[in-house]
């Protein structure tokens, strides 16, 4: 209590029982102890001398009868929470309505493709020796024997 809340900071050894005497909690004898002792500590007098501005303010909190709720407490309170979560209604409502036009544009495209298909329907693969004629692409011949190999090697400039 004494050094955090106060700002003086006081013996951590006597600390607590500094806060037991600003609280009127101990003995005569202890009391006196602990007087003494701050006669003799600066720190602790401090602490004791800050701490006492604070007893009467915190008598006064204790002397005041405790606010009791109204009797339509718990009525009013109920009414905020709901009212609290009727506020999404609309986003909720938006929500809904997003579902359901991107459903209907989703079965729309489908009909769409649908009757597309029917109109053009799509050609199967078409055949190999159909892209073979497409594209004529000569492929060099292999030669049939080594010799003929020897003569092609040759023929060209390769064999220079």
């Amino acid at each position: 209590m004494f050094g955090k809340r106060i700002g003086a900071t006081a013996c951590p050894a006597r600390e607590a029982r500094l806060e037991d005497y600003v609280e009127r909690r101990l003995s005569a004898d202890e009391a006196a102890e602990v007087e003494t002792h701050a006669r003799s500590c600066a720190r602790c007098a401090a602490a004791l001398e800050a701490a006492g501005a604070s007893v009467p303010l915190l008598g006064a909190l204790r002397a005041r009868p405790e606010a009791q709720p109204g009797p339509y407490f718990v009525a009013r309170v109920m009414a905020a929470v709901r009212g609290e979560q009727d506020a999404w209604k609309p986003v909720e409502r938006a929500a809904w309505r997003l579902c359901w036009v991107a459903t209907a544009a989703v079965l729309i495209l489908a009909a769409f493709l649908l009757h597309l298909q029917r109109i053009q329907p799509i050609s199967p693969a078409p055949e190999q020796s159909q892209v073979q004629a497409l594209v004529s692409v000569s492929a060099p011949q292999q030669p049939a024997f080594q010799d003929d190999s020897f003569l092609l090697v040759s023929s060209g400039d390769n064999g220079r």
